[in-house]
């Protein structure tokens, strides 16, 4: 029994190292399929379900190769995610047979990255204010709360594109600057795979033991992560508007320069999902700003927070807002760059209100 009390100590400890968990993470992608408006890319990911599942846990995957792969990380993973996009767009691997999984699986990979820059952004702020708890209680307490609600019976199938992964890989020079070869590559790739179901079961087990007494000690969160701006249901739908944007870049359409806007009152600002082969140049030529009910343009500020890469990116009004009050935030579209929508304009209307 004791060596049973200190498995689930070491495994609670680990959970609070991350944002969304992975059972958090398949979870939120599946939920995030229904969301989805584009009729080819909805019923692409229903029929490969199984591989944007695996494709959610891959990045969390580096914490268990972290000796013979020190490369692979959450920052790493953006230009990991940008290679694969590039890949997918290549006419050979087009070809391929196992096209649509690779989709799949990039679209639930990327999404990952993009879930957790949403849950630190956003709903841990709202937590750590909600129920005044710091960063660690907040993930920790969300984990198991979430974990023991709704991942009891959720399961991932592993799914293994070695040859397409070693290529993405490669061609940013991924193997020479981290001094491994594809076989260890393929090796540690599988060894993570069966770690990670490994713990994952375990964690599904500490949440069976904590949830309980999490769900005392933060009662806001437990009563409102599922509605809450930046969870559940938030998060699931910007990973829906995420892929779309994905998606219209890897098949050619044209693609704005944000698909997603929420206000957030804890910032009094707005957070917006943006492609991430778009630099944050790009935001600044469009200059976005905010109008009032007076007509009157205030300038929008970018609030540079924890990833300066951000696929998730904030703005601010340079000037205060009249609580209660009715505005709009627009992001002119930007007609000079390549396959960038030039049509609309982004724009979300909001009334002000700071969270209490």
């Amino acid at each position: 029994m004791k060596l049973l009390y200190l498995f689930v100590f070491m495994l609670s400890f680990w959970a609070k190292a991350q944002a969304w968990d992975d059972i958090s993470h398949a979870w939120i992608t599946r939920l995030a399929i229904q969301y989805i408006d584009d009729p080819a890319l909805k019923d692409l990911m229903q029929r490969y379900q199984k591989q944007a599942l695996a494709g959610s846990w891959y990045p969390d995957w580096e914490k268990f190769v972290r000796k013979q792969l020190p490369g692979m990380n959450h920052h790493k993973h953006i230009p990991f995610g940008k290679a694969y996009l590039a890949h997918l767009r290549e006419d050979d691997v087009k070809r391929q047979s196992n096209y649509s999984e690779l989709l799949a699986h990039c679209f639930g990979s990327l999404g990952h990255v993009m879930q957790d820059h949403w849950f630190d952004l956003i709903l841990q702020q709202y937590l750590a204010t909600k129920d005044k708890s710091i960063n660690g209680d907040v993930e920790i307490g969300v984990m198991n709360i979430q974990r023991h609600h709704m991942g009891r019976r959720l399961h991932v199938d592993s799914y293994y594109p070695v040859e397409d992964l070693t290529r993405v890989y490669s061609s940013y020079e991924y193997f020479r600057d981290q001094n491994i070869s594809h076989q260890e590559f393929e090796r540690n790739f599988k060894k993570g795979s069966r770690i990670e179901h490994f713990l994952m079961t375990g964690l599904r087990l500490t949440s069976f033991f904590f949830s309980r007494s999490m769900e005392r000690k933060m009662s806001w969160a437990a009563a409102n992560m599922m509605d809450a701006p930046g969870g559940l249901i938030s998060t699931a739908k910007a990973t829906a508007k995420y892929w779309e944007v994905l998606y219209a870049s890897v098949t050619g359409q044209s693609m704005s320069l944000a698909v997603h806007a929420e206000f957030d009152p804890i910032i009094g600002g707005v957070n917006l999902i943006t492609h991430p082969e778009l630099g944050q140049d790009s935001f600044d030529q469009a200059s976005p700003y905010f109008v009032g009910e007076d007509g009157k343009h205030i300038p929008a500020q970018y609030k540079n927070g924890r990833y300066p890469s951000a696929i998730v990116r904030q703005f601010v009004p340079s000037e205060s807002l009249q609580p209660g009050s009715h505005y709009c935030f627009v992001l002119p579209s930007r007609s000079e760059l390549i396959n960038v929508n030039s049509q609309n304009d982004l724009r979300l209307d909001f009334v002000y209100q700071l969270f209490d």
